[in-house]
């Protein structure tokens, strides 16, 4: 069973183009921060830029605006990914995948490694924002997720860079569903 929990950070940190099975197995205790003392990342929902582009799939759906100067990519099956100004080709600093699982799955399997769970209200969409521990290395990262007609849609980063994180926001606001 493919999880989506995670697999878009997992896979745009690893910048590999396998499909991301999550081994939902804790790391050994005492190899990780407790998951009380993980603080969510800070992202800011603000508007879009009037410079901004729009990437639009008319087979996922969805329509979302992102910085001129950032480059847009498929990063796997089902997936959509930006690579900043700074970065390298196919280095997606996040990206949108898309699948048939459900938020309940995912919080089910998330469970090991959530520090927090919020439901964030942004543009026209309330998405569910989960701040999870990578189990391997302790790294913090988030994910959004939206079901829309009868797929999940996951947002995700792995990055903690304050500069990114804004965009990350913004361009979660400027997501429009457009089937």
């Amino acid at each position: 069973v493919v999880l989506v929990v995670a697999a878009g950070v997992w896979y745009w940190k690893f910048r590999d183009t396998t499909t991301v099975v999550i081994d939902a197995t804790p790391s050994p205790s005492g190899s990780l921060v407790p998951l009380a003392s993980v603080t969510p990342l800070p992202v800011a929902y603000d508007a879009a830029g009037a410079d901004w582009k729009t990437y639009a799939s008319a087979s996922a759906g969805f329509k979302v605006s992102y910085p001129a100067t950032w480059t847009v990519g498929e990063c796997g099956p089902g997936c959509v990914g930006w690579v900043p100004p700074t970065g390298q080709p196919n280095q997606f600093a996040f990206g949108i995948i898309q699948s048939t699982s459900t938020i309940a799955d995912v919080l089910k399997n998330a469970e090991p490694f959530l520090a927090d769970r919020a439901e964030i209200k942004a543009g026209a969409n309330t998405w569910v924002k989960l701040t999870l521990q990578q189990p391997t290395t302790g790294e913090v990262v988030t994910s959004h997720f939206i079901e829309h007609g009868g797929k999940l849609f996951e947002f995700g980063t792995a990055t903690s860079d304050a500069s990114v994180l804004a965009v990350y926001g913004s361009m979660i606001r400027s997501l429009v569903f457009t089937k």
